[in-house]
């Protein structure tokens, strides 16, 4: 097992090849499209990750990453910190066709040449784990909006009326005839 700063780029199939495990800590700031989904980009991502050979032969990359990141809450519009863990198991290919070949329980992940990049793995690994619409798990979070309760009694702010933007034309029509 090789722990420490993980590397940019590997040879998932030659590490395969020889059962390697990488164990160590990726930065968020250095993953670009995952940064587009949160409020900072401080923190790290943990990565185990092990790249082995299974009995069909499908070079597989498994494990799991783990990160502490920060998004908008969607109640309240205010930061919210998530824990963001996402499990692989992934089956290198080298096309969308041979992907297709592929058992149920693999996903392809398709690397045409011998380099892959493990920010692009982390990156998107992370970005389809996060949590469609993030909140705030405390019941105090509250929304923003004010919302009219229909049951209320006072229905002062109901009693105006809008303008219907039509009226001023309505009113030319009325003029010229």
């Amino acid at each position: 097992m090789l722990e420490g700063h993980l590397p940019k780029i590997v040879d998932p199939r030659r590490l395969a090849k020889q059962s390697v495990s990488l164990k160590g800590r990726w930065p968020v700031a250095d993953l670009e499209q995952l940064a587009n989904y949160l409020t900072n980009t401080e923190g790290e991502v943990e990565a185990d990750l092990n790249f082995s050979q299974d009995a069909e032969g499908h070079f597989v990359i498994s494990g799991q990453l783990t990160a502490q990141v920060q998004m908008t809450c969607q109640r309240c519009l205010e930061p919210v910190s998530l824990s963001v863990t996402s499990d692989i198991l992934l089956a290198v290919v080298w096309s969308d066709e041979s992907g297709k070949q592929l058992p149920d329980n693999l996903d392809p992940i398709v690397v045409a040449d011998e380099h892959l990049s493990l920010a692009r793995l982390i990156d998107e690994e992370l970005i389809l784990n996060l949590p469609i619409v993030p909140a705030h798990e405390d019941p105090v979070c509250q929304p923003q909006m004010e919302w009219l309760d229909p049951d209320a009694e006072d229905d002062s702010a109901v009693s105006e009326q809008p303008k219907n933007p039509f009226a001023v034309l309505a009113s030319l029509k009325k003029s010229k005839t």
